[in-house]
């Protein structure tokens, strides 16, 4: 009889413990394990590999070929050749959330935005974009971006123009449309003299 009490009670937890695991693997949307992580270490971890990603960001480090090996760490993404837009932004904020998923928003403050075909706009609003992340090789990692456009600070788009201005296998109205988003980032981003 007690043979059976010990089976039973084992059964009965086994029952009570595998929906709950499954519950906690779901409930992370699959993408990021927990491996005998709290919701809040996986939270951190998550905010933490952002914040690297969006600093290198910010800093140009997509749109320079050199670069990419400190990007390279944070993501499974390839590096883009060509960009056909970027978005120059003031700053930025993390979303702030309760469970961890496999995604996360950013809300940027925009400034303006440089088109190889259409030139500079300079303007003020923001832009929602979501990172997917996941576990890849014991890492967590940026998988996606959407939008994916480079998202850089004024000193680094400036940076970025003054060197592609300088190819030689640039067309001439793009040359055009460098010489003028040079020219407003530069009056965006000079202090006024008191």
């Amino acid at each position: 009889m007690p043979r059976r009490m010990y089976i039973l009670l084992f059964l009965l937890l086994t029952a009570a413990w595998l929906p709950a695991q499954i519950g906690v693997s779901n409930q992370n949307g699959g993408g990021v394990r927990l491996h005998n992580r709290s919701s809040a270490e996986v939270l951190g971890l998550q905010r933490a590999l952002l914040s690297n990603f969006l600093r290198l960001d910010f800093d140009g480090a997509r749109l320079q070929p050199d670069a990419w090996a400190r990007v390279k760490a944070y993501t499974t993404l390839r590096p883009t050749q060509e960009w056909q837009r970027i978005i120059i932004v003031t700053r930025w904020d993390i979303e702030t959330v309760e469970i961890p998923s496999d995604s996360l928003t950013v809300t940027y403050k925009l400034s303006g935005v440089y088109d190889i075909a259409d030139g500079y706009s300079a303007f003020s609003s923001s832009q929602r974009v979501r990172f997917d992340m996941r576990e890849h090789d014991g890492n967590l990692v940026v998988t996606a971006i959407t939008p994916d456009a480079p998202h850089l600070s004024a000193r680094a788009a400036l940076a970025w123009m003054r060197q592609r201005i300088t190819d030689p296998g640039i067309s001439d109205p793009e040359r055009a449309h460098l010489r003028d988003a040079i020219a407003q980032l530069e009056r965006q981003t000079t202090p006024v003299a008191r």
